[in-house]
């Protein structure tokens, strides 16, 4: 299904529904097989990911089995997720009631074709972006750790009182609140009154 599709391109293949049995003899389509190009197009539109594996597909998502002479899977995949192929798609998704892109309708959209080598090379150069994006991602997650423990280490010596250089002729925060504490005890406690009814 598309849930079964993530936004970073992976099949999660062992949650998703399993159909067997006369079920599964009566389907005529739907077949995916491996390189197949899975693209989803109905409930959650755009997310790409090549299958692995034989399986059968809802009427959620379509595949696209390729001759890999003219036109790589890994190309396909990566033009399928660019600004230029999902600007067509939110042009459709504009005139349904909710986001589907039919199948009839996919067979209109235009694919940019590049030469064999041009699609290999474009491939190289997305891949790698992504591994850049990959190490920027962990390197921000790191920091945010560290930002975190830091903040904690921060308020605890604050509340130790160690930010700061201490008079030694102030009193302690102890003999503080015990002061405040009684001062509120001897304290009159106002009345409420009630509001007079109109």
């Amino acid at each position: 299904t598309a849930a079964n599709v993530s936004s970073s391109g992976v099949i999660d293949y062992l949650n998703a529904p399993k159909v067997s049995g006369m079920a599964l003899e009566k389907l005529r389509v739907g077949f995916a097989e491996p390189d197949d190009v899975i693209f989803t197009h109905k409930g959650t539109v755009g997310r790409v990911a090549l299958n692995s594996q034989k399986c059968v597909l809802t009427p959620q998502t379509t595949y696209y089995r390729l001759n890999q002479s003219a036109i790589s899977n890994q190309y396909l995949s990566v033009f399928l997720q660019s600004n230029r192929f999902q600007v067509q798609t939110d042009e459709i998704k504009s005139q349904t009631t909710r986001d589907f892109i039919p199948i009839t309708a996919q067979y209109e959209l235009f694919h940019l074709l590049p030469p064999a080598q041009e699609q290999t090379e474009i491939v190289r150069r997305v891949e790698l972006l992504f591994a850049v994006s990959d190490q920027l991602e962990a390197k921000v997650a790191s920091a945010k750790s560290r930002i975190d423990h830091l903040t904690q280490s921060i308020l605890a010596k604050a509340f130790r009182g160690e930010l700061v250089p201490q008079d030694p002729n102030d009193e302690p925060a102890s003999v503080l609140l015990e002061r405040i504490q009684a001062q509120r005890a001897v304290a009159p406690k106002a009345k409420r009154g009630r509001k007079a009814s109109t």
